[in-house]
């Protein structure tokens, strides 16, 4: 009986702290085994490096013709700002988008009439030598976002421009969650 009561407990425990790095509130209930509602969890690899840790401001989440998720985070003790961003030109009902997957739209275009998502990474203070920050708009980038119907998905292997251009390449994946 104890032991049962014990292993209970350290379940709980792991799964609560699964998601320490995750950028969760500190009052949202964990959503299966993604992010917390409303949350960022993402890694970051490249000149700005190192997991979202809990979110600064409450997420700017807007649908229309698509979803357009503005997260304000820390990445290596530094307030950044994310935004996730899937433009869906099919859309034409509210909420506006529908469950997909985006590749990420670079300067050389998309295909028209379809949908595509860009990701933006911009600290606070500028990184040396990254002006800007990095996003997908930038030769160079790819990946792709999966959105799923309740404004969440996952961002996969999106590699990220260099805004003012020249520079080292960010890499980005993970999940995230509007409220």
């Amino acid at each position: 009986m104890m032991a049962a009561r014990w292993a209970g407990i350290a379940s709980a425990v792991l799964l609560f702290g699964a998601c320490g790095a995750c950028g969760g509130t500190t009052n949202s209930p964990a959503s299966g085994a993604s992010c917390a509602r409303p949350g960022i969890c993402l890694t970051l690899s490249g000149p700005l490096a190192g997991p979202t840790s809990g979110l600064v401001l409450a997420p700017d989440c807007i649908s229309g013709g698509g979803l357009d998720a503005v997260f304000t985070t820390k990445v290596a003790g530094q307030e950044t700002s994310i935004e996730i961003l899937i433009t869906d030109n099919s859309a034409k009902s509210s909420p506006g988008f529908h469950p997909g997957t985006f590749q990420v739209k670079t300067r050389s275009g998309t295909v028209q009439g379809t949908g595509y998502a860009s990701v933006f990474v911009k600290p606070d203070h500028d990184v040396a030598g990254y002006a800007g920050g990095w996003s997908t708009v930038g030769a160079g980038s790819s990946g792709s976002v999966s959105i799923d119907g309740q404004e969440g998905g996952t961002v996969k292997d999106v590699v990220a421009a260099p805004a003012a251009g020249a520079g080292t390449a960010l890499h980005v994946s993970g999940k995230f969650r509007c409220p």
